[in-house]
């Protein structure tokens, strides 16, 4: 005949017998170990005492360090997570550190392509061919308002450029 005094511990993480002392949970497995065999095919073969529930259990389990089997189990699963964690934690920096790399080259390209359109105007200016050396600035500053429609660039120092270009397009302008 079982008892009704299941309860829930905590230590073990399920629903089980509790006997108030020993001698009651070793009574229950001597009257009660073939019925329980026979339903179950296992059956507990010794009593322990749980801190947890602050009372006695039964166990089919020969030792008694199951508990600390039980940590264990959960400590190296923890450990497992946290290795897991850092592993995908560098790969999303380096994710990021990919993608800043690439924002770089192309601010620098366009940074660049900028700078190589200004100077071409001077050269056209120094030509006497004003006509492409405004075109040279104009065809800069439609860079320029390309670029504050891109993300993670630099945009300060495109507004030192575009101030060049502004003011040499004035001067020009003026020739």
């Amino acid at each position: 005949m079982k008892p009704k005094n299941r309860i829930y511990c905590a230590s073990s993480g399920r629903s089980k017998l509790l006997f108030a002392t020993e001698k009651k949970a070793l009574t229950y497995l001597k009257f009660n170990y073939d019925e329980i065999l026979q339903e179950n095919g296992i059956a507990p073969i010794r009593a322990y005492y749980c801190e947890c529930c602050m009372g006695w259990h039964t166990t089919h389990i020969m030792e008694g360090n199951h508990i600390e089997q039980r940590i264990e189990k959960e400590w190296t699963e923890y450990e497992e997570l946290e290795k897991w964690r850092a592993e995908q934690n560098a790969k999303r920096k380096a994710i990021e550190a990919e993608e800043k790399k690439k924002h770089k080259l192309h601010n620098d390209a366009i940074y660049n392509k900028i700078t190589e359109l200004i100077e071409q105007a001077r050269w056209q200016h120094i030509a006497n061919d004003k006509d492409l050396a405004v075109k040279s600035l104009t065809d800069a500053l439609a860079m320029l308002v390309d670029v504050k429609k891109i993300s993670g660039l630099n945009l300060k120092k495109f507004t030192t450029k575009r101030k060049e270009i502004e003011y040499l397009l004035t001067l020009y302008k003026h020739d």
